[in-house]
């Protein structure tokens, strides 16, 4: 990416660092394994604090961040979005395990979060307004980068059905094309798609 200097000079390259994590499944604490021991938000937070003091970055999730671990679903994911408020996060998109705890709790953490939860392909079906940003455009360092985010709708069968009675999953790559355009007319110059969902779909 290239960024104009204040003197009029050759413009000087940027590199931002795309960080992003998935599936985390709701675990707080450190979990045992057979090489060692894994995982966890305190040593996350100290690695995203030291790749973030050292130039542009751009922090996302992929979605299963919340639960259903038990620790996390206490709080309904309360303590993971403090965590990764604290941590820099700017986008999460909401997939099956965000949805454990039903629609207007998820809204409720997004504002919590203070960063926006973007699901391209989650509309409401009566009015098919959107639950969360369509699509997410963020100024870095001068230069626009769009994000969006897709579902599988085979991904949301892991929540239960009656948290999703109001909510329509459209088809991710038609949902996805569309918001290619908007962003692009929006003048992104770069675009990042999370998604959650199997390899076929």
């Amino acid at each position: 990416a290239q960024q104009p200097s204040l003197d009029g000079a050759v413009p000087d390259s940027i590199i931002v660092t795309v960080l992003h994590s998935n599936d985390v499944y709701g675990r707080l604490g450190r979990t045992e394994s057979e090489v060692g021991w894994k995982g966890g938000m305190a040593p996350r937070l100290n690695l995203l604090r030291k790749i973030s003091a050292q130039g542009p970055t751009l922090i996302l999730d992929a979605g299963n961040a919340l639960g259903p671990d038990p620790v996390s679903a206490l709080d309904q994911g309360t303590s993971m979005i403090n965590l990764m408020r604290e941590g820099g996060y700017e986008a999460l998109l909401p997939a099956s395990h965000e949805m454990d705890f039903g629609i207007d709790v998820l809204k409720l953490q997004q504002l919590r979060a203070t960063f926006p939860f973007v699901a391209t392909n989650v509309q409401y079906e009566n009015d098919g307004t959107y639950p969360f940003n369509r699509i997410v455009l963020k100024d870095i360092g001068g230069i626009k980068v769009g994000l969006l985010g897709v579902v599988s709708r085979e991904s949301l069968q892991d929540t239960d059905p009656r948290h999703l009675e109001r909510i329509l999953i459209s088809d991710p790559v038609q949902a996805a094309v569309g918001a290619v355009d908007t962003l692009a007319q929006a003048g992104a110059r770069y675009i990042i798609a999370l998604s959650n969902m199997d390899v076929e779909a």
